[in-house]
């Protein structure tokens, strides 16, 4: 690919690389329709009811299965290299094994176990989603998932297709369970087509209007977050993203204004939450969610440090959020907060672990957009930014057979790959050679 920047040049001692295979067009539509499916699209066809959905659906615990032994078949003959590259990003290796390790304090330690192999192997199609595919070529396979979610979601939503989890009069649904389901999506297709756009700029009529209709259907979604969220990340892709790029004196004052504007902006809303809750329609319990967090935040301090073991928490009437739901009258399917519900599962060390390294692999992720000028680089700081937002009001971590989780450990690889290939460059005198990670490869003598 012209102009690729590799996300992991290997290095080697041989004159004589072994060559791969670019991407055929099988495996990229294999890639597409997995990552479809880890959207959650279609799933509001044949719903299944919570109990079934704790624990585990044999038809899709096949599916899935199949899923990940191709995966690791491609990584095997595509990517030989890539044990070493799993490992590299240690906090993230950290977070996997407590999340495995939990099995044995766990309150439901079957599924803590079935439930870690498979952010195990989400893990891994995140790190063959990096290393098979340099970042132009994600973000076009990512518009493709984006069109499949835009499209279908107009087809569905106007001929009422499919079955969601609940109802509010007037919201669209689209292909997803939850009407927060299509509006997550919607702003991550904003993001998505936004800076495809300026990646390709001869597309830039088509991804506009793809940008057009995700927002419509955002707005169809009535999904408040994902309308707060899609503002937020818009203003900061065309306001403080340049400003980042600049003098480091002038990224350092981007950074201490947004993180005074946040805070001042958290402030602002706790203490005028009913002024706040009536400009977004929304009850002051903003659905509820305040009980849950209150009563979730309860239930992490009678078990603090290591938690009640990974997905073993919000289990219905069979796991320790049975007392959340007698108090609520209603069952909740989990915390509405991304760090509620790692704190449940892994206590203070999940939370500690994931906030360290978060951090680290930001800083990573800000570094290379300061380094690089490629619109492409743009893409990993929205994202990070997006899963901030999205889970303040949702649950979006450490998620087996996730999207979100496997964007986010493709861009840990990435930040791993970019630390590698600096100490690549910085150690040896080096030649250029294309191929195997799909793009200029260096060599050594």
């Amino acid at each position: 690919m012209d102009g690729a920047i590799p996300l992991f040049p290997k290095v080697v001692m041989s004159a004589n690389l072994e060559r791969m295979r670019e991407p055929g067009s099988m495996e990229k539509t294999f890639t597409i329709l997995v990552l479809t499916l880890m959207t959650g699209a279609f799933l509001n066809l044949a719903l299944p009811n919570p109990e079934e959905q704790a624990k585990g659906i044999l038809g899709w615990q096949v599916v899935w299965s199949l899923i990940y032994v191709i995966t690791f078949i491609l990584l095997l003959s595509r990517c030989k290299a890539f044990i070493r590259a799993f490992f590299q990003p240690r906090l993230l290796i950290l977070l996997l094994s407590l999340t495995l390790i939990s099995t044995f304090w766990s309150e439901a330690p079957a599924t803590t176990f079935r439930r870690s192999v498979a952010l195990f192997c989400t893990t891994f199609f995140g790190l063959y989603f990096a290393t098979r595919y340099d970042r132009r070529e994600q973000l076009k396979l990512l518009a493709n998932v984006c069109w499949i979610g835009v499209i279908g979601s107009l087809v569905f939503g106007s001929l009422g297709l499919g079955t969601p989890i609940d109802r509010l009069q007037g919201s669209w649904y689209g292909l997803y369970v939850q009407r927060n389901g299509l509006g997550r999506m919607m702003v991550l297709s904003l993001l998505v087509f936004l800076v495809l756009s300026r990646v390709e700029p001869h597309r830039k009529g088509l991804l506009r209007f793809g940008m057009v209709l995700a927002t419509i259907l955002m707005l169809l979604s009535q999904s408040r977050t994902a309308l707060v969220s899609a503002c937020s990340l818009l203003g900061f892709a065309f306001v403080c993203a340049p400003r980042l790029r600049g003098s480091v004196r002038a990224a350092i004052a981007t950074i201490a204004s947004l993180v005074c504007v946040s805070a001042g902006t958290v402030y602002w809303i706790v203490t005028h939450l009913s002024l706040v809750t009536g400009w977004l329609n929304r009850e002051q319990s903003l659905s509820g969610r305040l009980y849950v967090w209150v009563l979730g935040v309860t239930m992490a301090l009678r078990k603090p440090w290591l938690g009640y073991g990974y997905s073993a928490f919000w289990l219905g009437p069979h796991g320790p959020s049975a007392r959340i739901s007698a108090a609520l009258n209603w069952a909740a399917p989990n915390g509405h907060n991304g760090l509620l519900d790692l704190g449940l599962d892994l206590g203070l060390a999940g939370v500690t672990i994931f906030l360290l390294g978060f951090f680290i692999y930001a800083f990573g992720v800000l570094m290379a957009f300061r380094k690089r000028s490629a619109p492409e680089y743009l893409w990993p700081l929205l994202l990070l930014g997006f899963l901030v937002l999205i889970n303040i009001t949702e649950s979006a971590l450490a998620s087996d057979n996730s999207l979100f989780w496997v964007l986010y450990t493709a861009t840990v690889f990435g930040v791993a790959g970019d630390a590698r290939e600096k100490r690549a460059l910085t150690s040896q005198p080096i030649a250029l050679d294309h191929g195997y990670w799909g793009g200029a490869v260096p060599v050594g003598p």
